[in-house]
């Protein structure tokens, strides 16, 4: 099932890039749809930069107060999907790299995935018990100390 979602996507996705691209051509004439299309590229891809400079200056404040930095990790991968997004040439991928952009698409992102990753954690929890795998289950039941 998976391999159709991937076959589709490779298919479906560079089709529905180039009709934009036609209806941007369409619209406009070609050399102000080139235009466009690098202008925002150039400047999605800098704001990309800044976003994950204060990702990163986040990222180091909570390991400097000795906390887990879950959210600037997240974020910081969901930046760089967005700066490979608008990097790559068309108009749908650069609508969805700017919208990554935006702190509070990231933060539903995030908790999307979030509840996905607790769900599976929640299904999966009851396969690898740890109870298991206690002392008592191994034949080695020696207490002798040897020491050197």
């Amino acid at each position: 099932m998976f391999y159709w979602k991937l076959i589709l996507l490779f298919v479906f996705l560079p089709v529905i890039e180039l009709v934009g691209l036609w209806v941007l051509c369409f619209v406009f004439k070609l050399f102000y749809a080139i235009l466009i299309i690098f202008t925002i590229s150039v400047f999605g891809v800098l704001l990309a930069k800044r976003q994950g400079m204060y990702c990163w200056i986040e990222f180091n404040r909570q390991l400097d107060n000795g906390e887990v930095p879950r959210l600037p990790v997240m974020n910081g991968m969901l930046i760089f999907i967005a700066a490979v997004l608008l990097v790559v040439p068309g108009v749908l991928s650069d609508f969805c790299g700017i919208l990554l952009l935006f702190p509070f698409v990231r933060a539903i992102i995030i908790e999307h995935l979030t509840m996905r990753f607790e769900e599976y954690r929640k299904k999966t929890r009851n396969k690898f018990d740890m109870n298991d795998y206690n002392d008592n289950n191994y034949n080695d039941k020696s207490d002798e100390v040897i020491d050197i």
